[in-house]
């Protein structure tokens, strides 16, 4: 009779799986970021790409006493945004992008507010979501204001 052996088994490494490209990564944070921001400012996203969102953004403007209600076209590439979102709630980083995207439309020459005035030439000047939340630009910085956020009392 012959011997019988218990049949052989191999066994194989499994090699690690590679860690998913960073730039995966940054895009995902990008992504996020873009959505908080159309969520944060009630945005629509007018065309979605691999390398670019388009958000169509309605905003108040509010220059001394006068006001106007328009609409921007912002287009953001996923991939560059950078912005450490651990730990963070949607809520704050829709704010952080907030200022983050009207800082850099106040910025353009070609963004118009009351009386065709160029942003960019303005001093002071205020921008409210549809939701009440504000962007204040007042000689040479900004803050950003939440919605129904209690009023701080004059000295």
């Amino acid at each position: 009779m012959a011997k019988k052996t218990a049949p052989k088994t191999e066994t194989k490494t499994a090699t690690p799986k590679k860690p998913r490209v960073e730039k995966a990564t940054s895009s995902e944070v990008g992504n996020l970021c873009i959505h908080a921001l159309a969520l944060y400012t009630n945005a629509t996203i007018k065309e979605r790409k691999n390398d670019y969102v388009l958000l169509d953004i309605p905003y108040t403007l509010i220059v001394g006493k006068k006001m106007a209600g328009f609409r921007v076209e912002f287009k953001l590439c996923p991939a560059s945004i950078n912005y450490d979102v651990k730990d963070k709630t949607i809520a704050e980083i829709g704010e952080r992008m907030f200022g983050f995207a009207f800082d850099l439309l106040r910025k353009e020459p070609n963004v118009l507010g009351i009386d065709d005035k160029p942003l960019s030439t303005l001093k002071n000047f205020t921008v409210v979501t549809t939701y009440g939340d504000k962007f204040i630009w007042n000689n040479g910085t900004y803050k950003t204001v939440k919605a129904n956020a209690p009023k701080k009392a004059k000295k």
